[in-house]
């Protein structure tokens, strides 16, 4: 599908977010041009532009934003007057992947995605994790799809280590990593050096199994999760409701109500009184949110989170995006990259939290 531009202004170009997974593709291609998000929505030569639409200003470097428009089947106007909505920087985030040295076929799906979407990043292991000074070369850490736990992150080598390194025998391992030893966790240097991370401005996205890590080790310190009882779910499609609308992760997404897979065995989030503001997403809930597939219990659901944003999560400093979901799922639920992408464009702009008196207390918290 070709995108479209309209309009003949020579203030800028505006790239409207209407939830194409490939406003993050526009970004990376297009990494050294300055741009900004738009924070509310505005109209611009007759095209309605939601909120998490690009800005560009000027003409320097129109031609090469109309192509990658048109390319990306995204649409576009040219600005006869730069919009006076609220923004931020678009600043581009440096990347990294972290991969355990084992389970990572849902983790390789993230690759395989961030591949497609032309998002650039660096796969790292437990190696790097425990080397430190992360901060130098990355913005964004993603955990996602694997068991990251106080468990396996302190877990001692094998007493028989188990290399992972190319041979003449074994030409094609070590491609993408290589260690003389896949047993054992990044342990007590790797969490200190995470902690670092924080300290210095970095973003940790994490999602499944790997919500554990934050949770563990203190830098989600009010939330946990929990498997919720009586259900029996078959990966279904189910409804869920976004609680912060105006939130960047949500940037595209035009309803409150929106689809995401379920997955079988998945667990929901407990949040204390201190993050209930931080809540960005839970379920419906109830058989009536059954979409498609097979759900028994989904009543025990209702109102459970699975999305939260921590901002400051460690002595004041550094952010935590958990998402107790799994929004990259092999391709199939398109629908929820997003939530993703959004998190890593917009990784360093944390809108202000709502005033106490008006948080909602989370139906089901616990708490």
């Amino acid at each position: 599908v070709r995108g479209t531009v309209t309009g003949n202004g020579a203030a800028g170009l505006a790239v409207a977010h209407l939830g194409s997974n490939n406003m993050i593709s526009f970004r990376y291609r297009l990494k050294n041009v300055p741009m900004q998000v738009a924070e509310q929505s505005f109209t611009a030569d007759g095209i309605a532009f939601p909120a998490g639409s690009f800005i560009i200003r000027g003409t320097a470097q129109v031609d090469a934003a109309r192509a990658a428009v048109q390319s990306l089947g995204l649409t576009a106007a040219a600005l006869s007057a730069t919009p006076t909505v609220a923004m931020h920087d678009a600043d581009v985030p440096r990347v990294a992947i972290y991969s355990q040295w084992s389970g990572t076929q849902e983790l390789g799906w993230y690759r395989h995605a961030f591949d497609q979407f032309g998002i650039p990043f660096d796969l790292i292991y437990k190696e790097r994790i425990a080397k430190g000074n992360l901060k130098a070369d990355y913005d964004v850490i993603v955990m996602a799809a694997q068991t990251i736990n106080r468990s396996a992150v302190m877990a001692p080598p094998a007493a028989r280590p188990q290399p992972y390194l190319k041979s003449d025998k074994l030409k094609f391992l070590g491609m993408y990593g290589e260690t003389s030893d896949m047993t054992g966790g990044f342990g007590q240097p790797g969490v200190d050096a995470m902690s670092r991370f924080l300290e210095e401005g970095g973003t940790l996205i994490t999602t499944l199994g790997a919500v554990r890590f934050p949770i563990e080790f203190g830098f989600a310190r009010s939330i946990d999760t929990e498997a919720p009882t009586g259900v029996n779910a078959q990966k279904p499609l189910i409804q869920a409701e976004i609680m912060k609308t105006d939130h960047p992760v949500f940037y595209g997404y035009d309803k409150k109500i929106f689809p995401v897979k379920y997955g079988q065995g998945a667990q929901v989030f407990r949040v204390g009184v201190a993050d209930q503001g931080n809540v960005l997403a839970q379920y419906v809930g109830g058989d009536a949110s059954v979409l498609s597939g097979l759900m028994v219990g989904a009543d025990n659901i209702r109102g459970r989170a699975f999305a939260v944003d921590v901002p400051n999560a460690h002595n004041g400093k550094g952010r935590v995006i958990l998402f107790a979901s799994n929004p990259v799922y092999r391709w199939q639920n398109h629908g929820e990259f997003n939530m993703v992408f959004n998190s890593i464009v917009n990784w360093n702009d944390v809108p202000a939290p709502a005033p106490a008196a008006t948080r909602a207390v989370v139906p089901g918290s616990g708490r």
